[in-house]
């Protein structure tokens, strides 16, 4: 007999499909959370005697579920998601009245930039991997930086200082008294509940500064601080460079944050890609 058109997965299996794969790959017995168009493939052969080559795999993926091949984000395992959403109903409301009042909003955190840059895709010709050559010094800028929204026009401000060395509660006091110096009135600073942010020197300085209004975002929950961003668009204007030292990414990294302080709307999208509840 002459063989038929192999058999395919039929529209109604396709649900099917997609509840399995979002129950995710732990779930049937792989030790890691990756999908890949080799494990799908065997998925779909073992759960509907359908076997597809990894190519048309993809086509499923894309055209019949619509999905796409995603960098998954990071969440830690210690988050207690219904803190964090305790906290975005209550005191989230709370802290955007004290704006209405006449109170700036402040949100604050720190990073680090190595000589060794963050690697992006870029176009080269098939079959020839470029090659970015770099220094394996481990040398880095310690940053921290505030993004502000005024109370009234709403105006976004971007506030940074830059060190060779990390950050202590010393250099987090000294940016506090330059934010102060900058704006007039009362700010309501958030930030998270990290170790420099509790050290003597800065609970010193808060105690004489009654302007600074504190509150801390919920443990391990990133998504919530505008100012990640920041860090975000900056690694990527970094992407792919190769300082030969710390002078010459100390020049990078200005040039960026000059760009993203120049630019209103860079700095609400900053503050629209963060999941805090603005409306």
């Amino acid at each position: 007999p002459i063989p038929g058109r192999p058999p395919r997965l039929h529209k109604p299996q396709i649900p099917r499909l997609k509840r399995i794969l979002l129950r995710g790959p732990g779930a049937i017995g792989y030790s890691t959370e990756l999908w890949t168009l080799q494990r799908i493939a065997q998925l779909i052969e073992k759960e509907f005697g359908v076997r597809y080559h990894i190519g048309h795999v993809w086509k499923v993926m894309s055209q019949e579920l619509g999905w796409s091949c995603q960098k998954p984000e990071r969440r830690a395992t210690q988050r207690d998601e219904k803190a964090i959403e305790r906290w975005k109903k209550t005191t989230w409301p709370a802290i955007k009245k004290n704006r209405t009042l006449g109170a700036h909003l402040a949100f604050l955190d720190e990073s680090g930039f190595l000589l060794i840059s963050n690697v992006r895709r870029t176009w080269a010709p098939s079959g020839k991997t470029p090659i970015l050559r770099h220094s394996y010094k481990r040398d880095r800028i310690s940053a921290i930086s505030s993004i502000t929204v005024s109370p009234r026009r709403r105006r976004m401000g971007l506030y940074v200082h830059l060190y060779p060395d990390n950050i202590t509660g010393q250099e987090v006091s000294l940016f506090l008294r330059d934010l102060l110096q900058h704006i007039r009135g009362d700010v309501v600073l958030l930030w998270d509940g990290g170790p420099i942010h509790r050290t003597a020197l800065v609970k010193t300085f808060l105690d004489q500064h009654s302007r600074l209004h504190i509150y801390r975002f919920p443990s391990y929950a990133p998504e919530l601080n505008p100012d990640e961003s920041v860090w975000t668009k900056a690694k990527c204007d970094l992407s792919n460079s190769a300082p030969k030292d710390i002078r010459s990414l100390d020049m990078l990294l200005c040039a960026s944050l000059r760009r993203i302080r120049g630019s209103q709307s860079m700095l609400r999208s900053c503050i629209a890609s963060s999941e805090l509840p603005w409306r």
